[in-house]
């Protein structure tokens, strides 16, 4: 879908580009103006006739050239402004072309079946609803609800449903679009004018939903909290043909009563069963431990003669109640022990603290 989109929105304007640096014209034209500039050059009488022309017609083609650059350069920053986008949207032709050539390949998706059931239905039902608003049918998006605990997928879950239905992924924070008070509406509204102008549809996702999505009846009615909050009201309302709007929250249950209303489709994302852990666990280990392009040969033998099946197995059982990302971070946890080390090779010891660590972090604090 990437390399199609390529093809479609990248590929005639290169080649016109290429079939015009090739004609006869451009190359006859050129060959005149290095004339010039030799004939300058090698004939003294003819600098002060000649210099300024040239020195114009040699400024004039670098200041536009440079000068686009930097305009460039201006409207990605704009459009792409690190305070408002996340790592990983997808906004764009461009974008596409980086993924391309990066050779971007969509993410493992190691969920509960309950999520994995969900997936192909939600695919299907946007790639219909896309299609027939090209078509220009009278039928808007279903906006999604993703809730469970931090750490289980959620933005995964956004990510391969953009991948599968070859839409545009807009990914933005809810901190992002309150920071600056009323400035937020503005930075939603500029997030919405470029879903307007994808050719592939487009998924708004808002990560970490719970403080942008509070309850208004919490809020002081004049502040600047409650006025992005209406706004966003407005523009979401039931569905809209602009945009598939997802919102990732830890706490469905305390969101505005009228935004909850807006989401015509959820989703429970659970914290991973024993199996699902296994298959996570062998995951990192294999990405982060067992790889000698990341490690030394003599790292990598060492971790396979460590984290064993039944190792693997037993870890699965250790780790009941901790989330996707916290088995990532427990994996990348063994591997940064290991190399902070003199010897720069994995132990038991090594394995066995950071599971310790994974498993206390995710006891509840205690009150004093």
């Amino acid at each position: 879908g990437i390399k199609q989109g390529i093809v479609q929105g990248v590929g005639n304007p290169v080649q016109e580009a290429l079939n015009f640096f090739n004609s006869p014209k451009f190359k006859a034209d050129l060959g005149d103006a290095i004339d010039g500039v030799k004939s300058a050059f090698m004939n003294p009488w003819s600098v002060a006739k000649y210099g300024s022309l040239t020195a114009a017609s040699i400024a004039i083609p670098v200041a536009g050239y440079h000068g686009t650059i930097y305009g460039f350069k201006v409207l990605t920053k704009r459009l792409t402004d690190p305070n408002i986008l996340l790592a990983g949207s997808r906004c764009g032709r461009l974008d596409r072309l980086k993924l391309w050539m990066a050779n971007y390949k969509t993410p493992p998706m190691i969920f509960e079946e309950t999520v994995k059931d969900r997936l192909p239905e939600i695919e299907e039902q946007t790639t219909n609803i896309r299609d027939c608003i090209k078509a220009g049918k009278n039928i808007t998006y279903n906006n999604l609800l993703l809730h469970g605990k931090p750490g289980t997928g959620k933005t995964l879950f956004a990510q391969v449903l953009a991948d599968r239905t070859n839409m545009d992924l807009i990914k933005i924070t809810a901190a992002s679009l309150l920071k600056d008070g009323l400035v937020g509406i503005k930075h939603f509204d500029e997030l919405l004018e470029q879903a307007k102008s994808s050719p592939y549809g487009t998924i708004l996702f808002i990560d970490e939903a719970d403080d942008l999505l509070a309850n208004r009846n919490q809020l002081a009615a004049g502040s600047d909290h409650y006025k992005v909050l209406n706004h966003i009201f407005a523009a979401t309302g039931t569905g809209n043909k602009s945009f598939m709007l997802i919102a990732a929250t830890n706490h469905a249950t305390i969101m505005d009563e009228a935004m909850n209303r807006r989401f015509q489709d959820r989703v429970l994302m659970p914290l991973p069963g024993t199996e699902t852990r296994k298959t996570l666990i062998n995951l990192y280990t294999e990405k982060d431990l067992f790889d000698p392009k990341e490690n030394s040969n003599a790292f990598a033998i060492q971790a396979k003669n460590l984290l064993t099946k039944e190792m693997i197995d037993q870890m699965a059982t250790q780790t009941e109640g901790l989330s996707h990302a916290e088995i990532k971070d427990m994996i990348e946890a063994m591997r940064k022990k290991a190399l902070a080390t003199k010897a720069g090779l994995i132990t038991e010891t090594h394995i066995k603290h950071s599971i310790d660590q994974a498993i206390e972090k995710n006891k509840p604090v205690k009150n004093a």
